[in-house]
């Protein structure tokens, strides 16, 4: 269960949180809250390290990739928890797939600040077959 956890739970948001630091714009809140936290100089490191290779990556890795597997984390805990009673949990899917849905749409819609991306509704839907395939 702790292998289960960490592989698919862990591995997936940290990965996806160390692409958000590395990459996107310090504009974002979080890069405050870095700050105000006082673990600037370590989210600095990291991104000072990694932030040259941005040109040789594509931009669906640091803008697609990380609500994917924010996605695929979510909904590998809500089957991990679940894991006894799938039925009954199936249902608590559509949180994070929803939950990735509603923001692009209302991205789309103006509604939020962002960016829409078709492409980040395609790996947020992909994310939680992959998911559902290998959980």
């Amino acid at each position: 269960m702790k292998k289960l956890i960490f592989i698919h739970i862990a591995i997936p948001l940290t990965l996806g949180g160390l692409i958000y630091i590395s990459f996107r714009s310090q504009s974002l809140r979080m890069f405050n809250w870095f700050k105000w936290s006082h673990i600037d100089f370590f989210t600095s490191s990291i991104r000072n390290f990694v932030y040259p290779l941005k040109n040789d990556i594509p931009s669906w890795f640091y803008f697609s990739l990380p609500d994917a597997l924010w996605v695929y984390s979510f909904s590998s805990a809500l089957l991990i928890l679940w894991k006894d009673q799938f039925e009954k949990g199936i249902y608590w899917l559509l949180i994070p797939l929803i939950s990735g849905s509603i923001i692009e749409i209302a991205q789309w819609l103006k509604l939020v600040s962002g960016t829409f991306d078709l492409l980040d509704l395609i790996f947020t839907t992909l994310a939680l077959c992959l998911s559902l395939i290998i959980i």
